[in-house]
C-alpha cells in the first residue's frame, strides 16, 4: 500500500508533519539488538532452507528501479539503488524456475517516521508452484515459525477482501469498474470537499487511510486481499478484474504486500507505461524499461508463481516489543 505519512503530506492533510527524533539507546540496547537481530535472521534462513528455497543475492546498482508511481527512487548518475529487488529477482526465477529468497537492504527517498527508514533491510521471496490461497497460508506460517522464539504463538488470523472492507466499514460497494466519480460522491457526502480533483486511486488511499485503518489497528493479524485493479501493479487479476494482490497487517501494521504474479509480457508493458504516466503526471521522473527483464519473462516464467515483499525491521521491532524500526540507530548517521 502507498506510504500513508507520505501520501497525506503531499496531499496537505498533514502539513505540519515533523520528523521525529529518536530516543536515546544506550551501548547494552545496541549491543541486545543486534544478538537477537542475528539470531533473527538465522530463523528465518532456517524456515527457506528448509522448504528448499534457494537463497540468492541481487545487484545494489539497477538500471530500472520498477515504476511505482508513489515512490521516490535514489539515482546516481547512470543508476538506480533498489526500492526492492523485485525486478533482479524475477530475471533469477525465470531462469532457474525455482523458489528463491533475499534479504537484502532497499533504499526509499521517504519521510522518516517509527515504521519508515530511508535504508531498510526487506524480505522478498518467490514460491513456484503455489496458488494464491496456500501462498497466504504460507505467508503465516513464515510469521509463526519466525515468531515462535520470541513469544508469537498467533494460531488464528483474519482475512478480509477489499470490498468486503469497504461495505462494513463505509457501506459502499465496490466493484472492479468503480469510477473515481462513484468515490467521489460518496466522499462529498460524507463532507470531504478537498477531494474534487482527485483521481480513483487518490480517493481509495484516502478512504483507506480515514475508515479502514482505525479498523486495523485493533486487530492482531490481518490478511487484506483483492485490491481494485488500478492497485494491481505486478499481480495477475482474477476473471471478475479484482487484483490477485494482498496485504499483512500485525496490529494495523503493514507488514508485507504479496501478489500472484503476472504472466503475460504484453500486459506488463501496457502496466510499464500506465505507471510512468502516473509518475509523471505526479511531477516525478519516468524510470527506463527493464529490457533484460522482458526478455526474462520471454523465456519463460513458471506458472503458478507467488511472491511477497516483507519488510524485516517492522515484524522484529512487533516481536521484540520495540517503540520503532530505528534499534540500532546510533550505530548509523543516514538517519
Amino acid at each position: 500500500m502507498l506510504e500513508r505519512l507520505k501520501w497525506l503530506v503531499n496531499h496537505g492533510l498533514l502539513k505540519h508533519y515533523k520528523e521525529p527524533k529518536l530516543p536515546m539507546m544506550t551501548n547494552l540496547d545496541v549491543v541486545k539488538n543486534l544478538e537477537n537481530w542475528s539470531r533473527f535472521l538465522s530463523q528465518i534462513r532456517r524456515f527457506f532452507e528448509e522448504r528448499q528455497f534457494l537463497e540468492v543475492q541481487t545487484p545494489t546498482l539497477v538500471q530500472c528501479p520498477g515504476t511505482e508511481p508513489y515512490i521516490d527512487f535514489y539515482s546516481t548518475k547512470h543508476f538506480f539503488l533498489p526500492p526492492s529487488p523485485e525486478y533482479s529477482l524475477k530475471k533469477i526465477l525465470a531462469l532457474t524456475h525455482r523458489s528463491v529468497f533475499e534479504i537484502r537492504t532497499c533504499f526509499r527517498d521517504e519521510l522518516m517516521s517509527p515504521h519508515h527508514r530511508r535504508e531498510f533491510f526487506m524480505l522478498e521471496w518467490y514460491s513456484v508452484g503455489i496458488g494464491f490461497s496456500d501462498f497466504q497460508q504460507q505467508v503465516i506460517d513464515f510469521l509463526s515459525d519466525t515468531g515462535r522464539h520470541w513469544g508469537f504463538a498467533q494460531e488464528r488470523y483474519e482475512v478480509w477482501r477489499v470490498d468486503e472492507l469497504f461495505w462494513n466499514r463505509l457501506g459502499l460497494f465496490l466493484k472492479p469498474d468503480t469510477k473515481a466519480d462513484d468515490l467521489k460522491e460518496w466522499c462529498l457526502k460524507k463532507g470531504h470537499h478537498h477531494v474534487l480533483d482527485w483521481d480513483f486511486d487518490d480517493l481509495f488511499h484516502f478512504l483507506m487511510v480515514e475508515y479502514v485503518q482505525p479498523f486495523l489497528d485493533g486487530k492482531e493479524l490481518v490478511i487484506l486481499s483483492h485490491y481494485p485493479p488500478s492497485q494491481a501493479a505486478l499481480a495477475q487479476k482474477d476473471s471478475d478484474g479484482w487484483a490477485l494482490r494482498f496485504e499483512v497487517f500485525f496490529r494495523g501494521i503493514e507488514l508485507g504486500n504479496a501478489f500472484e504474479e503476472l504472466q503475460e509480457v504484453e500486459e506488463y508493458l501496457r502496466r510499464f507505461e500506465w505507471e510512468n504516466k502516473k509518475r509523471k503526471s505526479l511531477g516525478r521522473k519516468e524510470v527506463p524499461l527493464d529490457h533484460h527483464f522482458i526478455e526474462a519473462m520471454k523465456k519463460g516464467w513458471p506458472q503458478g508463481t507467488c511472491g511477497i515483499a516483507l519488510g524485516l525491521e517492522r515484524w522484529f521491532m512487533l516481536l521484540c516489543g520495540q517503540r520503532h524500526i530505528h534499534f540500532w540507530s546510533p550505530l548509523f548517521t543516514g538517519e
